[in-house]
């Protein structure tokens, strides 16, 4: 879902749009719809409406979760988005894009609104995101049961509009063997993939070095062909595994993390997390994160936006990318947890495994010791338990 609107033909895009003040260069898998005197490009998917339903409601479409991107030309230029934008923005004086390679160009926050006028002013305007904090308590068992709930349904409902045919790549991590069991849960067709798989096209080819600059881009399948490729994007994140958000809320806890992480040498997230050297900044700065944010809601706040603007899988050609994962309600359902009941998901990613253990608790098994080690080491525990279920399907 790469594009730039610029007043000229972008060679690094196969396809270029030329319409009126403005060209649309993009790389493939946009659709394109003519809506009374506007013109439309519209890519990616909706969990509840299809492309051409978005594109009518042009000015509605964002209060639809998913993953997806509309930009309408008429006398001006406007870009709208999935409910908390999927995909980073940039611009400059004669440029909006989200494939920058220019220390130029300006953030476009992900409550910021894009507009460009026939004069070529890019003018912008907050737009309110849904990051409200719920004021009730939670145990660690009762957000589990909301954040299956949430996902189950997301799933289902995703399914009904889109009718996918997804491929899995089980990456012999946490987050792809929740996704996996997710899918079987909710009988959801899908391929496994155990291999990697990525055909180049020209976009790809000639814009290889600004995609790496994405880490997410760095781990990704690519199909020429019209694909669903579904990943476990955000849940590292989301799920509170990743130690930015580990780092700020135990700091701002008074709690010491990293010496709770040397006494747990077993934990999943014990060899990963001792590789990441910058556990104790928030922790000596202690002090100044507590006058940064004075409040605890304050700090979930910061958590929530540092989580909407973690920006990772937005679609490639014709490769589109379902990230089920990429929900800020599961994080606010873990926002509403005390702090002692989110520790054994910082070092283990137990409310994630129990999730998985729901659907059926011998696919903990497949998953490997430890995160990004030896990852592949009980993969056989997931292949005979993926053919099991396709021999009982076609039975």
């Amino acid at each position: 879902m790469f594009f730039n609107i610029s007043p000229d033909v972008d060679h690094r895009f196969p396809n270029n749009f030329q319409l009126n003040f403005a060209t649309f260069n993009c790389d493939a898998g946009w659709q394109q719809f003519n809506i009374n005197d506007a013109v439309i490009f519209a890519k990616g998917y909706s969990d509840t409406q299809s492309l051409v339903e978005l594109a009518n409601k042009f000015y509605q479409a964002n209060t639809h979760t998913g993953n997806f991107c509309l930009v309408k030309f008429s006398n001006t230029v406007e870009i709208t988005h999935n409910k908390n934008r999927g995909f980073p923005l940039r611009f400059c004086n004669d440029s909006v894009t989200n494939l920058f390679c220019s220390k130029q160009y300006q953030n476009a926050w992900a409550d910021d609104n894009i507009q460009i006028d026939s004069n070529w002013k890019i003018t912008t305007n907050k737009i309110k995101l849904d990051t409200a904090l719920p004021t009730e308590s939670l145990s660690a068992a009762s957000a589990a049961d909301k954040i299956f709930n949430i996902l189950t349904a997301d799933i289902e409902r995703f399914t009904r509009t889109n009718s996918p045919k997804l491929k899995l790549f089980f990456s012999g991590g946490l987050d792809t063997l929740l996704l996996y069991s997710l899918l079987t849960h909710t009988n959801t067709k899908f391929e496994l993939w155990t291999t990697e798989c990525y055909e180049s096209d020209q976009f790809t080819r000639v814009n290889k070095s600004e995609l790496e600059q994405n880490w997410a881009y760095n781990q990704i399948h690519h199909w020429q062909q019209c694909s669903w490729l579904a990943t476990g994007s955000c849940g590292y994140e989301y799920f509170f595994r990743g130690p930015p958000v580990i780092s700020l809320l135990t700091s701002w806890h008074d709690i010491d993390f990293y010496k709770l992480l040397n006494q747990s040498t077993n934990s999943y997230h014990h060899k990963v997390f001792k590789k990441y050297n910058r556990w104790s900044e928030n922790w000596i700065n202690n002090e100044q994160l507590h006058i940064q944010y004075p409040t605890e809601e304050s700090l979930k706040q910061q958590i929530l936006n540092i989580l909407i603007n973690d920006h990772q899988h937005w679609h490639l050609g014709n490769t589109l990318t379902y990230t089920p994962f990429k929900n800020i309600e599961i994080a606010k359902v873990l926002l509403q947890c005390s702090i002692e009941d989110l520790l054994p998901q910082f070092l283990d990613g137990q409310l994630t495994k129990s999730l998985i253990a729901r659907v059926d608790p011998t696919l903990l098994t497949a998953l490997s010791t430890s995160k990004d080690h030896n990852q592949y080491e009980n993969i056989s525990v997931l292949l005979n338990h993926y053919e099991n279920k396709t021999n009982r399907n076609t039975q």
